[in-house]
Order: C-alpha cells, then structure tokens, then sequence
C-alpha cells in the first residue's frame, strides 16, 4: 500500500495555477489556502472559474467566498462535471462528501451523530470532555423526536469506538492537513469543509436547530462565568463560543443560553484585553436578551453592564456613562439603592468619572459603595476589596499619598491572604503601591515590585495583554527617574508601538504612551522628537477627552515645557497660563496639578523676564537648572491598576468588575 498525504501549501497552489492554466499569484494562493488545499475542491473551483470566465476571476471567488457561509456552499455544490469522467459521476465536494455521509449514516448510525454534532463546534481543538458531555443532552433530544441515526451513549466503551470512527473520517477521509490532527488525545479536528458541507446536510433535513441545541446547551454548561478560577476552562472553550456566535439558533429558549454564553465570553474577552471583541459580544447579547425577555431582565442588564466596562476600556467614556447612569437608575428603581447590583454600577460609575478627570465625583460615589459593601457583604469579600482599591487610588491622585499607602498596604497584605500573591486582584494592589511609592519619589520601592509584577503578568496574560503592557510603561518611567535613559527608551518604543498595533492610535492607553515616550526623549535633551510626539498627542487628546481633562492638561503643559526649551518662550508662556487657568477651574487651587502648573509657570516667568534681548526666542546652549520637569506623577507613572477596567493604563490596568454567568 502506497500512503499519499495532504497536500501542502505549496503543492496545491502549483496545482490550482496549473488547472486554470495561469500563474501564481496571492489571489491563487489565497483561494487555495481557502479551500484547505484540497485537491477536489481545487479541481471543482478552477472549473467553475473557466467555465464562467470573464463573469468569474479568482479574486471574485475569493472574495464571495470569504463574504458568507451561503455563498461558499453553493459554490462547493457547484457539479460542472468533467468530460473525462463518467456521466453519473460528480464534481461537487458538497455532492461527495453527502454521499459518504450517507454511508457513515447506514453502517454508524452513533458516528453519524458525532459527525453532526461536530459541525458546529470551531473546528479545531473540540475537547473530547465536550462531545462526551453532548452525548447525554443528543439522546434527550432524540428522545422526543423521529429522526434517525442516534445511537445509544450508554455505553463509554461503545461511545469511543464511534468517536474514534468519526475522527477516521473527519481527518484521513477529508485529507485534513497533518499539522491540525491532534497531538494530546483529548481533542478532535473536523476538516473545515466538511463542516460546511455536514452543516448543508442537516439543513436539507431540516435537522439542523436539534444539533444546535445540544451545542448550545453543552457550551452553556461548560462555561460558568469569567472568573480568574475559570479562565483555562473559558480559553478552552472560547473558539467554539465564538463559532456558535456566527450560528445564532431559532427557538427562544436556546436562544437564552446562547446569549448567555456569549455574555460569559464578553466578559472574559475583556480580561484578555481584546476588548473591540468583548464589546461586540456584550451588544449582541444584550440586544437578544433584550429582544426576548425585555429591557429590564437580569439578563439583559447584565449584558448592559459588560458593554459598559467594555466601552470604557476601549476609551469610550461618553457612550460608557450613558450606559451606567440608565443602569443605575433601573437598579435604584427595581431593587433599591444598597443592593449588591446597584452598588456594583455605583462602583463602575466612579471608575469612569475617575477617567474622566471627575475626581471629586469618583470619590464621592467610590466612597458610598465601600460603605454600603462594608455593611452588607463584609470587609473581606472581593467587591468590597475592589472599592477599597479605588478608593484608595483616587486619593493618590489627589496627592494624598500617605492614606492612599496606608489603605494599599492593608489591601494588598488582605489580597494575599485571601486569594494567593497571583491573582489579578492581588497584582493590581501591588501596581498601585509602586504607583504610590513611584509618586513619593521611592524608586527603587517602586521598581522591586513593578518587576515582579511584570514578570508574573508576562507569564499568566502574556508580554503583550493591555495588562503587561501598563506594567511595562511604568517601569520605563521608573527608569527614566532613575537615569537609566536607554532601558526606559527600549521599552517605551516597545510598549507605544504595540499598543498602536493592538489598540490604535486613538486608544487612551496609546495615548499615554505617546506622551511618556515624548517625556523620555525630552530627558535626554532630544527636544525636537519630543516636540513632534508631544504635539501629536495633546491634539488627539484634545479630540478624543477634551481640553478640560486633567490629562489633556499634563500634555498640554508637557508641550509648553519642550517648547520652551527649543526657545518659543512666548508660545510655552502662553500654554502655560491656559494649564493653570484651566487647572485652577476644573480641579481647584489646592490639587497638586494646578500647584505644578503655577509653580512651572512662575519659574518660567522670572526666567523670560531676566532673558537679554538678543536670546528671545532662541533655544537654551544648556537648559537652566530644572525650572519645569515634565509631569511624571500624573502622566508617564502610568502605573495604579485599581481604578478601572482592564488595561487602563494611567493610574489603573486591572480589571475590578465581577462578570457572572446570567442564570
């Protein structure tokens, strides 16, 4: 017996080409790593491309393929037939692989099922555990039902023989690639157009909504919620939930669990920092549920709720606060001003004001839900820690150092205890006491815990998570403090240049970036790179949080600072007056930005006025000894976690919301 293995890459894009007697291109490529490299459905779409030439290019293929699942499987049904072939025989993958399902149907009715079943799962990676726990809800569904080909499950000797056939087919029959076969035993392929064409089968026999179900319900009992204790179970199951995402069922009641799984997976797309992701999520389940149990269901709010974070976490903070304040006012309405769901809004409501510069108004309402939660749920449960967090945050900012240090300490020695020096929770308090300490002028305080901290993010999220990356760019500022000019520039490039990757430009956590990487280059007296990055980010934060956010006007007062030292002394003076001008209104007389602003703005002042005639507006040879340092307390200490949603990356990065599967 001679073994033929799969085609690769480059074996079927030489045999595309050569069917449709053209060179190789991208498109050709492309369209061929589409149709898995598979040389009959190769054969089949360079067949249809020059019967229907010109109406019919390969970049069309390409393109209405990618654009729906309808449009690819018809396709794949597609039976132009071939001359060399017998008049019976056919062409059409879709046509093929039917008439081998039949077969599977007649001779392994169970395997049949699994076939089934498997079709709607992502295709690669599905736990052996998940197939297994669908068993039991398939045969419910038979049960009470006519349709053929359900075996027994009782059997687990019985049931592995069928999934063990079952992966026969879906990977040697289907010419799967070798490198998607399992590796660990615990997990089955299914060739993707093989789905497909199973998916058109069971639609053609009107079988489909009864394999849904079982889906549905499986991932549904699988996936509690996005707690920390669950995410190797969420990551294992995330592909397929975003799988069932483009197969949303039709009767109501699936239809529940379904928007109840996609909850589940907002909220832990949030923790991994893809938050685009989560917020597309969370809209697609509070729009179900909202269209199918009403607009103020547990369900539907909940969803609300992880919209809301996930909009703040992508700076949004407008659409965000629209959000929490319709919330808080239903929860108020329904179940009263000191239960726990109203009191967690309350608690998401002062983060936001706290990212928008409304520090008065954070701590005002932070303050209330601490004491609310102290009372009903007490001092040791996690929501109460998480007040006490933000709270404790807040006040750092205002310059009240000592109590926040105190209050940290306390936090972080509580979060240690109660749930392990790993946890996120116990991570975001130690980023906040180097925040703290970094804003005390303790470097290397500072420093020793930053380090641990990214070592551990780096090890459980990854180098690049929204998380990691805050943590980085606090230690580059911390560096920077200390001298160390060339470690803080390598990961301040690093860490702007990703987060543009991850996030975009508009991104307030890109932003901070920017503006900590044009205070690096000032520090080394590159004035003119610090120049065009500055100026970049005090107009894009202009646009995206306004003139009166305090960041805003750490850049703004950054930016005068870098012009003064190229000698635009007049135009630094000016943009000096309007950050204390606006300082003293918005954050009031006594907040330390508006005394750094004053105080900057005086020296400057003194300077300019002492300045001999023939040296305005010419650059210093060597800057006056420190007369304005760039803002580090308020801007490139990116570093306290407490007070935010994921990855905010100033002052807060980790997430302090509780997301729970809606019952």
């Amino acid at each position: 017996m001679i073994m033929i293995g799969p085609m690769d890459a480059t074996e079927a894009t030489t045999l595309f080409a050569k069917k449709l007697g053209v060179q190789i291109t991208e498109d050709v490529s492309q369209l061929a790593k589409e149709l898995d490299h598979m040389p009959l459905a190769i054969a089949q779409a360079a067949a249809l491309i020059k019967h229907m030439e010109p109406r019919l290019s390969v970049s069309q293929y390409l393109r209405r393929s990618q654009k729906s699942e309808r449009e690819k499987i018809r396709f794949l049904a597609h039976d132009q037939g071939q001359l060399s072939r017998d008049k019976e025989a056919h062409n059409s993958i879709i046509v093929t692989w039917q008439m081998s399902f039949d077969h599977i149907r007649r001779t392994h009715p169970s395997a049949a099922d699994l076939l089934s079943l498997m079709c709607f799962f992502d295709r690669q990676g599905i736990p052996e555990k998940l197939i297994r726990r669908s068993l039991g809800y398939t045969v419910d569904a038979s049960s009470t039902s006519q349709d053929e080909g359900c075996g027994d499950y009782d059997d687990f000797e019985s049931t592995t023989q069928d999934a063990d056939h079952a992966t026969e087919w879906t990977l040697e029959k289907a010419c799967t690639n070798e490198e998607d076969t399992p590796v660990d035993g615990t997990s089955f392929q299914m060739h993707r157009l093989v789905q497909l064409a199973m998916r058109r089968w069971l639609e053609t026999h009107k079988q489909t909504e009864r394999w849904k179900r079982s889906f549905v319900r499986t991932l549904f009992s699988e996936v509690q919620d996005a707690e920390y204790e669950n995410w190797p179970v969420c990551e294992l199951v995330l592909p397929h939930v975003l799988s069932a995402v483009t197969q949303p069922p039709i009767e109501e009641t699936t239809m529940e669990k379904w928007a109840a799984v996609i909850h589940v997976a907002a909220a832990f797309t949030c923790h991994r920092g893809d938050h685009s992701k989560s917020a597309e999520l969370a809209s697609l389940a509070s729009e179900t549920t909202g269209r199918l149990l009403g607009p103020y269901h547990e369900s539907t709010l909940c969803s609300l709720g992880a919209l809301a974070v996930a909009r703040e976490c992508q700076g949004q903070y407008k659409a965000a606060e629209e959000i929490l304040v319709q919330l808080l006012e239903i929860r108020k309405r329904i179940l009263g001003s000191e239960h726990p769901q109203t009191v967690t809004i309350m608690h998401d409501l002062a983060t936001l004001y706290y990212h928008q510069g409304r520090y008065i108004e954070a701590e005002n309402i932070g303050f209330q839900a601490l004491e609310i939660r102290k009372r009903i749920l007490g001092l040791n449960h996690p929501a109460t820690l998480m007040s006490m967090g933000n709270l404790a945050a807040f006040r750092g900012n205002q310059g009240r150092y000592s109590e926040a240090e105190m209050d940290e300490l306390q936090l972080l020695e509580m979060r240690k205890r109660l749930v392990g020096p790993d946890h996120p929770a116990t991570l975001c308090s130690m980023s906040n006491l180097a925040t703290t300490y970094f804003d005390q002028g303790r470097y290397i305080e500072a420093e020793d815990i930053l380090v641990q901290v990214v070592e551990i993010r780096k090890r459980i999220i990854g180098w690049d998570h929204p998380d990691t990356l805050g943590s980085l760019g606090n230690l580059a500022s911390i560096y920077l403090a200390q001298g160390r000019h060339r470690e803080a520039e390598d990961i301040g490039v690093q860490v702007l240049e990703t987060r543009q990757r991850i996030l975009g430009w508009d991104h307030p956590d890109t932003l901070y970036g920017m503006n900590n990487l044009a205070f690096i280059y000032f520090d080394q007296g590159r004035y003119t790179e610090s120049e065009q990055i500055g100026r970049q980010a005090i107009k894009m934060r202009n646009r995206i949080i306004g003139p009166e956010h305090p960041d805003t006007m750490v850049s703004m007062k950054n930016y005068a600072v870098t012009l003064w030292y190229l000698g635009q002394h007049e135009s630094a003076l000016l943009l000096l007056a309007r950050c204390t001008e606006l300082s003293t209104r918005v954050l009031g007389p006594q907040h330390p930005c508006t005394n750094t602003f004053l105080g900057c703005l005086d020296r400057c002042r003194q300077i300019y006025n002492h300045l001999p005639p023939q040296t305005t507006g010419a650059p210093f040879e060597r800057p006056p000894e420190a007369i304005c340092r760039f803002d580090s307390q308020s801007t490139s200490a990116e570093a306290s976690d407490e007070a935010s949603g994921p990855s905010k990356a100033r002052k807060r990065t980790m997430l302090t919301r509780l997301f729970r599967k809606k019952k």
